[in-house]
């Protein structure tokens, strides 16, 4: 170390060191930085999280959409297998009405032993079938169970009401596509997505402008343990990117093919969810006509059913034709019955499908 000394006393004392060689150096500082402008890449960057997070609202509107659809369907499927199933006591007691009448015929010598056995059959058939909508009956509770969020061995009671069925031909099929279009949660969420990715191109094209912002700070510095003078800093920086290694260029061709890639998947979408407005539209159609029909035709199988049993008591009529126009009612009824309550599925699906299906 070398010690200096001014013996003339020109020079005030604590200028100069009075040890040059190494010494120790203690700092601590706070430093604070504001961004004046960064070519647009804050902005695009908040934009495109409030667009994914418009995307994400969206995405739980559809779920919940879709829960109220499939409750909804579970519903009028319980609902169905219910009338059906009295559709199957039915069908019983008329088969073991027939066999009740040929065995008294049988045994006035008014009918052959084969009849017997022929209503026998018959009997046993509708058991079969009465067991088997039976387990479709408890199968659909534990269906609407589990589409509601309950346990399968919860008992539940429904109480239905039908309205009315109106005719779908006074539906504009056009508007309701249309409706669709603009209130379907997939298409809103591919919207705000687009857009997210929209301000993701900007904020990769952004990384190539300057970026100005201002600094500030303040501390103390010393060759002490504890340091003793004051430090200001204050200034203006600038960055601007001169080669990134092509980083930038690749961002933003990358962010450009993720938006290409997203449109076409909307595009898609918009056809599609077209295509399901007219499917559905179709079906209720379709479970519209077969109301109107299967009325007229439960109507004649009972007729047809009251004429048969009377030409068999009086002897006029075989027993195949009993049986015939016994199985002809019951499918009959079984259609109305589908007929029925798959228009209300079809209304449900129809409204479903022009994302308005909301709770009540």
């Amino acid at each position: 170390f070398l010690t200096l000394n001014d013996p003339t006393g020109a020079i005030p004392p604590g200028i100069l060191p009075s040890v040059i060689g190494p010494t120790n150096d203690y700092e601590f500082a706070f430093q604070s930085r504001w961004t004046i402008y960064d070519w647009g890449e804050r902005r695009s960057r908040l934009m495109a999280t409030l667009a994914e997070q418009s995307a994400a609202c969206r995405e739980a509107e559809r779920t919940r959409q879709e829960i109220i659809l499939g409750v909804s369907i579970s519903f009028y499927n319980l609902i169905a297998n219910r009338e059906l199933n009295q559709v199957a006591i039915k069908n019983l007691e008329r088969a073991q009405k027939h066999h009740q009448l040929t065995m008294e015929k049988h045994a006035v010598g008014a009918a052959p032993l084969a009849d017997v056995y022929r209503a026998q059959v018959e009997v046993a058939e509708g058991k079969q079938e009465l067991v088997k909508v039976e387990s479709l009956v408890r199968i659909s509770k534990v269906n609407l169970n589990s589409s509601m969020g309950l346990p399968p061995n919860i008992p539940i009671e429904i109480e239905a009401s039908m309205e009315q069925p109106t005719s779908p031909h006074s539906i504009d099929l056009e508007a309701a596509q249309k409706r669709a279009v603009s209130h379907r949660p997939e298409i809103q969420r591919l919207k705000n997505y687009l857009c997210s990715l929209k301000y993701r191109v900007r904020e990769a094209q952004s990384e190539c402008g300057p970026k100005l912002s201002a600094q500030a700070g303040y501390g103390k510095r010393d060759s002490d343990w504890t340091p003793s003078n004051d430090e200001w800093r204050f200034g203006v920086a600038m960055e601007i990117p001169i080669f990134t290694g092509y980083a930038i260029t690749h961002n933003i061709r990358r962010s450009k093919a993720e938006f290409c890639q997203a449109k076409a998947r909307y595009d898609r979408l918009y056809l599609d969810v077209q295509q399901e407005v007219w499917t559905s539209y179709s079906r209720l159609l379709e479970a519209y006509e077969t109301i109107q029909t299967s009325i007229a035709q439960v109507q004649d199988a009972k007729e047809s059913m009251r004429l048969t049993e009377e030409r068999y008591k009086a002897g006029a009529g075989i027993i195949s034709d009993l049986l015939d126009a016994q199985t002809a009612l019951t499918k009959s009824e079984a259609t109305h019955v589908d007929a029925l309550w798959n228009y209300q599925s079809a209304q449900t699906v129809f409204v479903w499908t022009q994302g308005l299906l909301y709770p009540q």
